[in-house]
């Protein structure tokens, strides 16, 4: 009405008078309202249980949100709009595995639900918490910890990718070659170290592989195929093509 919104209920109710210049979606029982520059939350009544009065937020989890006040500093709230955590960093974001990244003079770090840091502010960049891991990153080399701010891969590697839940693969170069590590979620290593070839084949099975031969291991390390194949194909319907001695065939999971 007039460029202003409210909120209805699905049987035509209304919730709240049209008087915010923009509405969000729900979150862990909160809306994030708009109104005049400033943000607030309404609850699922209408009540506007905290004021419009921060210059951003992220959204609700468990209770928390991430806010920053009017000089540009975020802290977190709780569902009444106390502050939980005085505003001191220049950056929150959104939590993920109930840890959120934090930024202060460009170096970030994480914290958990209460405020409390988790790892020191000394990475330059990050991925969120999925699966209850986040790779961090020194400004050269790549790591992975775990909820509790632990390294549990150190920050010595090229680039981290995570495969599936349950591993996380790691490379590096040396000497022009890029070599390849294998880790469960807790850090232990999967196979050897500096690996010419580990290449995810799909149902929880890796190849892996040196001197141009391969075998196959599942993702707790256990060897399924010894390294004597030229080629492990990935796999497609629950087959995949192998080479050996010049000679293709075709095995299962």
């Amino acid at each position: 009405n007039n460029g202003k919104f409210g909120i209805i209920h699905r049987n035509g109710n209304k919730i709240t008078q049209a008087v915010y210049d923009d509405i969000d979606y729900y979150y862990d029982g909160m809306i994030r309202v708009l109104k005049d520059r400033k943000y607030g939350f309404v609850n699922t009544t209408g009540t506007e249980v905290i004021p419009c009065i921060f210059e951003y937020t992220k959204y609700f989890c468990k209770g928390v949100c991430p806010v920053e006040d009017a000089s540009g500093l975020w802290g977190l709230i709780d569902r009444k709009g106390k502050y939980i955590m005085e505003p001191k960093y220049d950056g929150i974001t959104e939590f993920t595995d109930d840890r959120a990244s934090v930024s202060i003079n460009m170096k970030s770090g994480f914290i958990d639900l209460s405020g409390k840091e988790i790892t020191e502010l000394k990475y330059e960049n990050y991925t969120l918490f999925n699966n209850g891991l986040a790779a961090v990153n020194d400004g050269l080399h790549w790591g992975v910890i775990d909820v509790s701010g632990k390294e549990i891969v150190p920050v010595e590697y090229y680039d981290i990718e995570f495969p599936e839940a349950q591993t996380i693969l790691a490379y590096y170069v040396q000497d022009e070659t890029t070599l390849y590590s294998l880790f469960d979620r807790t850090g232990k290593p999967l196979c050897e170290n500096g690996m010419e070839d580990i290449t995810y084949l799909g149902n929880s099975l890796y190849r892996v592989g040196n001197n141009e031969l391969a075998g196959m291991i599942d993702r707790n390390g256990k060897q399924i195929l010894p390294a004597e194949y030229s080629n492990i194909g990935l796999f497609h319907q629950n087959v995949s093509i192998v080479e050996k001695d010049n000679q293709s065939g075709i095995i299962n999971t």
